[in-house]
Order: structure tokens, then sequence, then C-alpha cells
């Protein structure tokens, strides 16, 4: 990670799980307003499904994070992803906050040595080429910009260096979201499944994303519309998490009532 921006952790989801996890990714699609397009993303997964849940807290995952970020680390964003056969490739881009065309972005050149958020992509089919798995270009996370940043690429073209990893369904591509990334040709006969869970230390600011709070509904109102990629859950859902997810997502539970003493 700290070299090349990149590393692919292997069975996150065990290979009995992983079905039930897609099913559940795909439920939420079919039910959601993107249901026909091409492709379907699911923001605030985690208040739709939490049948991911037991695994965005793998020992494994968490190390990278922890290494990487410091600890605590909490989880900053949840999606589903559902491509289907013909859906074309998109831009080179990094993600928030480093994807420079969005109301809160990281001015660049950014530091090469400042982490401050991790991307994970997890297969709930098989990425690779012909399905249109994730594209990356390694050791792109020290280049101080992306395609989205006016550095003078052309976002649309391929880069040289690129490559697209192979992940079996239930493996984790995990990247510095800095890292230029995008989606492939998904040339296959085959719906890609996966999910996008970002991870972020204990001081970054979430509070732009969070439905309900100051920032987010006051850069909502300015921009005309109202993003999804958080979205609060109750009480009752964060009771139902497993005990070593619970603090990854604590911050984002709404109604909560702390006792005194």
């Amino acid at each position: 990670m700290t070299v090349e921006g990149w590393c692919v952790l292997h069975s996150v989801i065990p290979p009995d799980k992983v079905q039930g996890v897609r099913d559940a990714v795909l439920a939420v699609a079919q039910v959601g307003p993107d249901a026909d397009k091409p492709r379907i993303g699911i923001g605030g997964l985690i208040a739709k499904t939490q049948k991911f849940a037991p695994y965005i807290a793998e020992e494994r995952l968490l190390g990278v994070a922890h290494a990487r970020l410091g600890t605590p680390v909490r989880i900053s964003m949840t999606h589903g992803i559902v491509t289907k056969p013909g859906y074309g490739r998109t831009n080179l881009h990094g993600d928030w906050p480093f994807s420079l065309r969005q109301d809160q972005s990281v001015l660049h050149p950014y530091p090469a040595d400042a982490p401050m958020h991790i991307t994970t992509l997890w297969a709930l089919t098989e990425f690779g080429p012909a399905t249109g798995g994730t594209a990356i270009v390694p050791g792109s996370h020290r280049f101080g910009n992306n395609p989205s940043g006016d550095n003078g690429y052309d976002e649309n073209e391929p880069a040289p260096s690129e490559l697209q990893p192979h992940l079996n369904p239930g493996d984790v591509l995990m990247i510095d979201s800095r890292i230029w990334h995008t989606n492939g040709d998904n040339i296959s006969d085959q719906t890609r499944v996966g999910m996008a869970v970002r991870y972020a230390p204990w001081w970054f600011n979430i509070h732009v994303l969070t439905p309900g709070l100051s920032q987010y509904e006051q850069t909502m109102a300015a921009r005309g519309q109202r993003g999804d990629d958080v979205m609060p859950i109750t009480p009752e859902q964060y009771e139902l998490l497993p005990d070593q997810t619970k603090p990854l997502l604590r911050h984002i539970v709404i109604g909560q009532k702390v006792k005194a003493g």
C-alpha cells in the first residue's frame, strides 16, 4: 500500500457466504430508482442491508487500515455497485476528497505521504478484464493530482501503466483513495456486482456527507440536490451490528441517547 498504493485481500467474505451478500445487494438494487439503468449505484448501503456487516471489520483489512491511517478508523461510506453487460469504461479519477470536482476537496498538489482515505472494492462476482473490473494505476497516489484536476492527462484515455487486478468473489481490492482508477468495459454476458466501502481516520470530517447535519444541508441546498453517499442508521439497526463492527459506524447513528455515569 505504501509504495504502489494497492493490495488485494483474498476471501474476506468466505466463499460459502458470498452468495448471501450478493443476493442482498441485488435485492436492494432491484427496488431502487435506478433499477433499470445499466449501472446501479446504491448509496448508504449499510442502512439498506447489513448482510455484509460482519466482514467490514475483518482482521487483515483493519490491519492495513490502521497501518496507513492510524487508530481508530471509521467507515465513511458504503455503496453497492451493480454493472450490467455492455456498460462501458468511465473516467480515470481519484475518490473523494481527491476527486477535485466536488464542493469539498483536497487542493492539489496534495501531499504525497499523507494518506487520508482508503477505498475498498469488494467483488461479489468475478472482477477482471472481461467483466469490467476496476482498473488502477499503481503508484499514482504519489502524483499529487489526478485527471479530474486538470493535470494535463485525458481522463478518458487508459494510462500506459494501468492494470486490472483479478478478484474472485469474496476478494477485496484496497486502494489509497488518491489512486487513479476507473471501471473497465463489461464485455461479458454477466452482471458484475460489488461494493465500495471507504475507511477514514478518526479526524476525517464526513459531516458534509451526512444528512441532517448542517454542513450537509447547507451544501445540498446550494447544489440543489441531495447526495446519498451516507445514510444514517437507527439505534435499532446499530444494535444488530456485530460487536467488532459497531465502532466503525457509531458516528452515523441517529437518535442516540448516552446515559450519564
